[in-house]
């Protein structure tokens, strides 16, 4: 609680009272400022957390792209693969597609 300010206590008796007030006060105020800290604070992490949730949706979508377009020059060179093995199969694929 570095913004606390205590008063030195006085010499004189007659300001004993005033400057527990003054204490009070200050106290009083520093509580406040504090819990209107905590409240900025919470809706930091509450919208960090949003945001962090929001990435990891986007990640996860982008690891989706990713495994799709690692996994279509497999599929080319499987069907070349075929095509290579059995030129056939191509008037075959053609003729399906004609009759659907």
């Amino acid at each position: 609680m570095p913004n606390i300010r205590r008063r030195r206590a006085s010499h004189h008796h007659s300001q004993g009272l005033g400057s527990q007030l003054g204490v009070r006060y200050d106290l009083e105020e520093e509580f406040q400022m504090l819990q209107k800290d905590e409240d900025v604070i919470a809706l930091e992490v509450v919208q960090l957390k949003e945001e962090q949730e929001s990435f990891d949706r986007e990640m996860g979508d982008l690891k989706r792209r990713l495994d799709l377009t690692e996994r279509r020059p497999q599929q080319i060179l499987s069907i070349l693969g075929a095509v290579v093995k059995n030129p056939g199969i191509i008037t075959q694929a053609s003729e399906q597609g004609k009759h659907q």
